[in-house]
């Protein structure tokens, strides 16, 4: 209201760009909740251009239309602080990829300051990582639909990575002396974004985080070493498929948080974790399909590097098959379950004990009565 927009704001309700940024006011308010913002670059041209000519903390508003072609996909930021945002969100503002390359590709030690909000990512075909791929940075990816991307590898919309490589020998010259490696971990924010309907051959259908394997960073001289801790936070991740293990896979030391997040109804595991550190709270895993145990949750915890999963007032139910949706294979009571709604079906196989779930308090078997979607009925008992 014009009220709101004077008291609240202090923004001029007769001018819609008060502070001549070229941002409606209202929007900007929306979007970044103030107006103290740099002057926004208009993507005219390509994306990539409008990336290119920007200088660190400013903002790149990209106008609604469908991008395709050379300039508009594996759009690099090449490290710069910048937001790209879409004028008009989502719905119209599509990053075609054709089917002949990925969305965005990060690799510069991007931080957080680096933003893509309110892009629809689709048709993302490549090795890894066909809507984002994630390279020793932490982007931010806020408000995008990320469907219809294919990876022949791992990561069908996001495959996050440590960078690990040869920086320089201690000799000096090439050759000289021992080499002297970083490792540099990838710590994106998801947060806000549908991930629905990608494929991948390997794991991660939606999403694949990785970091550095231990072994790895036992048996060389590692100088720097930056552990990747991935954040993913009120996304829909529906309909999505792997011919391999998982809708969300973590490994390899990575340390991922997953919060307010719904994986539902995809053709492959929920949330796979093998090697990693892995807390998921207020979460919703429902409705996938496997052929095996371990359809919800499956937490693989072995050697010397076991790492560990937490289930905190989540809800694992409805997955397929029904017996043993959180499965624990290995006796080390590293997958801990607390306040947690699950079906409580974990039978010997054959005699034999093949679960080892560490189960806490709070938790409850009751019928949380899902919907399709993933969301809870109102009459739920949870």
């Amino acid at each position: 209201s014009d009220g709101e927009e004077i008291l609240t704001y202090g923004t001029n309700p007769k001018n819609a760009d008060q502070d001549s940024d070229g941002m409606q006011d209202g929007w900007e308010i929306a979007n970044f909740g103030s107006l103290s913002q740099s002057p926004a670059i208009t993507a005219s041209g390509t994306i990539q251009a409008a990336i290119d000519s920007a200088a660190n903390d400013s903002i790149v508003l990209v106008p609604a239309g469908t991008y395709k072609g050379t300039g508009n996909k594996n759009l690099d930021f090449h490290g710069k602080r910048i937001t790209l945002i879409s004028a008009s969100g989502p719905e119209n503002a599509v990053i075609d990829c054709e089917n002949i390359d990925r969305g965005f590709y990060f690799h510069s030690e991007e931080s957080s300051a680096s933003i893509v909000n309110g892009f629809t990512i689709q048709n993302g075909s490549t090795n890894e990582g066909a809507g984002f791929y994630i390279l020793g940075s932490s982007p931010t990816i806020r408000n995008c639909v990320i469907t219809g991307n294919r990876a022949t590898s791992n990561g069908g919309a996001f495959s996050a990575n440590a960078n690990f490589y040869l920086h320089h020998w201690s000799g000096g010259s090439p050759g000289s002396g021992d080499p002297i490696f970083w490792s540099i971990g990838s710590s994106p924010i998801i947060e806000d974004c549908r991930i629905e309907g990608n494929y991948a051959v390997s794991d991660g259908a939606a999403i694949y985080l990785s970091d550095t394997h231990p072994e790895i960073l036992s048996s060389v001289i590692t100088e720097r070493y930056v552990r990747g801790s991935p954040r993913i936070s009120r996304c829909r991740i529906y309909g999505n498929e792997a011919q391999g293990s998982s809708t969300v896979y973590a490994g390899n030391n990575a340390e991922a948080m997953l919060e307010n997040c719904a994986i539902t109804g995809n053709k492959c595991p929920g949330l796979v974790n093998s090697l990693a550190c892995v807390t998921a709270r207020n979460c919703t895993i429902g409705e996938n399909r496997y052929s095996s145990s371990g359809a919800g949750v499956s937490a693989v915890h072995a050697g010397t590097y076991p790492g560990f999963t937490r289930l905190q007032n989540t809800i694992v139910w409805g997955n397929e098959p029904a017996d043993h949706q959180i499965y624990a294979p290995v006796d080390n009571a590293l997958c801990t379950v607390d306040y947690t709604c699950h079906n409580g079906s974990y039978p010997l196989i054959g005699g034999f004990q093949i679960n080892y779930l560490s189960l806490g308090s709070g938790n409850i078997t009751d019928d949380p009565l899902l919907c399709r979607n993933g969301d809870i009925n109102m009459t739920s008992p949870v």
